[in-house]
């Protein structure tokens, strides 16, 4: 199977919490820990792993969590080559509070993943290797921030 998956990278900052913070409340907590994520990443290392051929759409910044999820994904067999870099902008940011029945909250700085439009569409070889790479298409969505449509997608890998 050869899938294409569309959507968010983020670098989770997952924090240990003994309960999950109210409103002005201050928490310690017991561990801290770096994990690659992001709805999309998440979703085409699964399917990676599930031996198909994934390429990833997305974004990341240009620093060193943009370097460490495109290691990352490289090493599930993850094709990155329309990972865009901005070089001017942060990486996603996910800061996720874990309780001890492994309840979460989360919040996200999207960073560059706000970048990732497909309005402007992709060089015309670029676009035809996308749609020859995708015999199924995977399209996350993120927040309140809704990512480019199936259809635009679509459209999009047909050169349309």
């Amino acid at each position: 199977m050869r899938a294409v998956v569309v959507g968010s990278l983020n670098m989770d900052l997952v924090l240990a919490v003994p309960e999950l913070p109210g409103r002005g409340q201050t928490l310690l907590s017991r561990s801290l820990d770096r994990w690659p994520g992001g709805k999309g990443a998440n979703q085409a290392v699964a399917l990676a792993r599930l031996d198909a051929q994934v390429e990833m759409v997305g974004a990341v910044g240009g620093d060193s969590d943009g370097a460490a999820l495109l290691r990352a994904l490289q090493a599930a067999g993850v094709g990155t080559r329309f990972v865009a870099e901005r070089p001017a902008t942060p990486t996603g940011l996910a800061v996720v509070c874990v309780d001890p029945d492994g309840d979460n909250a989360i919040v996200v700085a999207p960073g560059a993943n706000a970048s990732l439009g497909l309005a402007e569409g992709l060089p015309a070889r670029q676009a035809a290797d996308l749609a020859a790479a995708a015999a199924a298409l995977a399209v996350t969505r993120r927040g309140a921030q809704a990512m480019p449509s199936r259809t635009e997608v679509q459209r999009l890998v047909r050169g349309g």
